[in-house]
């Protein structure tokens, strides 16, 4: 390890956490633990070596942080501007649209989605190769003729690992990352196609965030037996900037304006977000916090959590999203 590598890489970087600072303070919910407490944005949303590819001889190549790096310092510029109320270039729309893309592939739900679709796909594929048994001792003898495989364990002792209720197949940081990269482009891409408008908070409320910040809400009337993505038609699409400033992106087009917006419109958005957190929600103010957390649970059915994303379409608009 060189002495300017870093150990502690954020999925939330830091620069973002800070913008939702209020007065000193940062406040986070730990959702497993059922804990609040005051953090820092430095030492919040990291783990060891999370964004470094790692070769097999164990050797860290910290590429993806550094690149991580830049997409967040233009991702910060633009936030700083907007924050100002400035108009938006093409240039700054692209600059934040990667980043937003990044965070909704960057955290450890994705990566574990990721690995659970690589556990079905290769276990399916694995149970239609040993349904062959001479046909798949064949690949296994040339698999470790080619080092890609252990030569210590025999074919039958694989064969019954494999068809085991309990071998599990866990997707390597190496290949989420690989995916992370390729796909965040095209998904910048779409909400680049999309209308955006700052919403502006009153100087008495604040935005929350939280481990997933890109908020996808259903359109309004919409079957909760149907799925609901980023591009279904009507579906609002929510991203906390900072403590006064959250991005709302709706249909078609490459609308850009600000609007100031009411208490009740911050509210819901807030309760969004707290519905769609996976690991915690932060915010400058345990008060606010606390009671968002209050009024979930006040009309949550039995058995209800975070995470399960039971959104609320805001209602308040002053306009009329385009």
């Amino acid at each position: 390890m060189t002495s300017t590598e870093k150990v502690d890489q954020h999925f939330l970087p830091k620069f973002y956490q800070k913008r939702f600072v209020l007065k000193g303070e940062y406040w986070v919910y730990d959702i497993a633990k059922q804990h609040l407490s005051r953090e820092s944005p430095k030492y919040t949303a990291t783990r060891e070596h999370y964004n470094t590819l790692v070769d097999r001889d164990g050797n860290r190549d910290q590429t993806p942080e550094d690149e991580l790096g830049k997409i967040e310092s233009d991702a910060a510029r633009v936030s700083t501007k907007i924050n100002d109320r400035a108009t938006l270039t093409p240039k700054h729309r692209e600059h934040l649209a990667l980043f937003i893309a990044m965070q909704r592939l960057r955290g450890p739900d994705f990566h574990d989605d990721f690995s659970e679709i690589a556990n079905i796909t290769w276990k399916s594929r694995l149970e239609v190769i040993m349904a062959d048994p001479d046909e798949a001792e064949r690949l296994w003898k040339q698999a470790v003729s080619k080092g890609a495989t252990s030569d210590t364990m025999t074919f039958a002792e694989a064969r019954e690992i494999f068809l085991s209720d309990d071998f599990k197949v866990t997707a390597h940081r190496n290949a989420v990352l690989e995916f992370m990269f390729k796909e965040a482009t095209g998904l910048a891409s779409v909400l680049l196609a999309m209308n955006w408008h700052i919403l502006c908070a009153p100087e008495s409320d604040h935005f929350v965030t939280c481990d997933k910040p890109l908020v996808v809400t259903p359109p309004k009337g919409a079957s909760p037996y149907r799925g609901c993505g980023i591009g279904t038609p009507g579906a609002w699409k929510t991203f906390p900037l900072s403590l006064t400033r959250c991005l709302l992106i709706t249909g078609l087009g490459t609308h850009c304006d600000y609007h100031s917006v009411n208490s009740e419109t911050v509210r819901c958005i807030n309760l969004n977000t707290c519905h769609n957190a996976s690991g915690f929600i932060s915010a400058g103010s345990h008060t606010l916090v606390r009671s968002l957390l209050a009024e979930i649970k006040a009309v949550a059915p039995p058995g209800y959590a975070l995470g399960g994303n039971r959104l609320i379409v805001p209602t308040s608009l002053p306009f009329t999203p385009q």
